[in-house]
């Protein structure tokens, strides 16, 4: 039936009467958005039937808009509901990304530091980086098997997992190192001394810590390299297995990473520390040579000026020294917090793996007691931010039509 007055019929005279109010309210409509409304109006049969066999041109309208929240509102109100774009209808694409956001923050701080302290920005070399027991490039190749665990866990998200994970978490991790290295130059004043006395205050619970260590000997040697292996371990499965078994959660838990290297690269800078092996050994002789190898690569930078560094770092960029925080105690709560809010079947691992990582880094001295409490804080902060950036950044699902708002239809 024609609409005498506008010499139109219904259904033409609605889709162009929602054109004209986008155009009105958000004044983007492109040429190329109206050429597709008028071509599909040239041939439409000017009937119900039309729209309902061609929704996915009018979703493809709503694609091509910039102000996707606009003519999203639209549907809201039931504009569309007669049709069936239940399966064409998209959702309104989001922008905010807080891998992005953070490495861009922790970037523009790196850099601000290094002008304001006159600071050389390294670039690892790798030649003789490996010798703390793990090289930096672990992590980064992590990235790697994450990317290709989510070929199978996350195929809608593998442009996410290669494009935005992967150099958002080289870059933190470059920064990372950077800024760890720099700390003498920053702030000088070591706080040893005070952490010290906080382990002899509690040095009871330090030596349960090491009969504990002893009694596992016959399980796990004392010069063996478990502490590190056990935190790669809790790193790598827990990625993997969020990829495939909770595809949903996976950019959370990425994101908490992220945040935690980086807020714990800056959580060097304020109180810093080189750890009790200054004072004493610890129970693993292999642990005890990387630590005086470090301290004594930390005292070269302490003589020398920044083009000491400039020429000597690269190839020692993971030889930075900071006791406070454990970011390895705070790492693998991290993980466990995650595995206890979405993968409880990991639970009795991470729980025994968590256990030995705490009891090592005291025993082994390379932290304190105080700078696992202060790691395992962080960690919170980190899952607890992750939650709040990655909830505000997910993908906003189509509503449903409210009751009291009926249906336009069409006849």
């Amino acid at each position: 039936m024609r609409d005498s007055k506008n010499g139109k019929e219904p259904v033409e005279r609605l889709i162009w009467d929602i054109a004209s109010q986008t155009k009105s309210t958000t004044q983007m409509m492109s040429t190329k958005i109206h050429a597709q409304l008028g071509s599909a109006l040239q041939y439409s049969s000017m009937n119900t039937s039309f729209l309902a066999e061609n929704s996915r041109i009018f979703c493809g309208i709503l694609r091509n808009s910039e102000d996707a929240l606009n003519l999203e509102s639209y549907c809201y109100k039931g504009l569309f509901t007669s049709f069936d774009l239940s399966g064409h209808m998209t959702r309104r694409l989001n922008i905010f990304s807080p891998e992005i956001a953070f490495t861009a923050i922790m970037l523009a701080i790196m850099l601000s530091i290094a002008t304001a302290y006159s600071l050389p920005v390294l670039i690892p070399s790798g030649e003789r980086a490996a010798f703390v027991g793990i090289h930096y490039l672990y992590p980064l190749i992590g990235v790697a098997i994450w990317g290709i665990i989510a070929l199978i866990g996350q195929r809608k998200n593998l442009a996410r997992t290669f494009f935005i994970a992967f150099p958002c978490y080289a870059l933190i991790q470059w920064i990372h190192f950077n800024i760890k290295l720099w700390v003498p130059h920053i702030n000088p004043y070591m706080l040893d001394d005070i952490y010290w006395k906080t382990d002899q205050f509690f040095r009871p619970l330090i030596d349960l810590m090491y009969d504990i260590s002893h009694s596992m000997a016959w399980l796990v040697p004392l010069d063996s390299n478990m502490y590190m292996i056990g935190f790669i371990a809790i790193f790598y499965i827990s990625f993997c297995f969020h990829a495939i078994m909770t595809p949903d959660k996976f950019r959370t838990v990425f994101v908490a990473a992220l945040l935690f290297q980086g807020l714990g690269a800056l959580a060097y800078l304020p109180f810093p520390a080189l750890g009790p092996f200054i004072y004493e050994q610890g129970l693993n002789p292999k642990m005890t040579a990387a630590q005086l190898s470090m301290l004594a690569f930390h005292k070269d930078i302490v003589a020398h000026d920044a083009s000491w560094l400039i020429a000597n770092g690269p190839a020692n960029i993971t030889a930075g020294l900071g006791a406070m925080p454990s970011l390895h105690a705070g790492g693998s709560f991290l993980f466990f917090i995650l595995a206890w809010k979405y993968a409880r079947v990991l639970i009795p691992l991470y729980s025994i793996l968590l256990a030995f990582i705490l009891v090592s880094a005291v025993t082994t001295r390379w932290h304190y007691l105080i700078d696992l409490p202060v790691g395992m804080m962080i960690a919170w902060v980190s899952v607890w931010l992750a939650e709040k950036f990655t909830a505000r950044g997910a993908e906003k699902p189509v509503v449903q039509q409210q009751a009291d708002e009926p249906a336009l239809v069409l006849t």
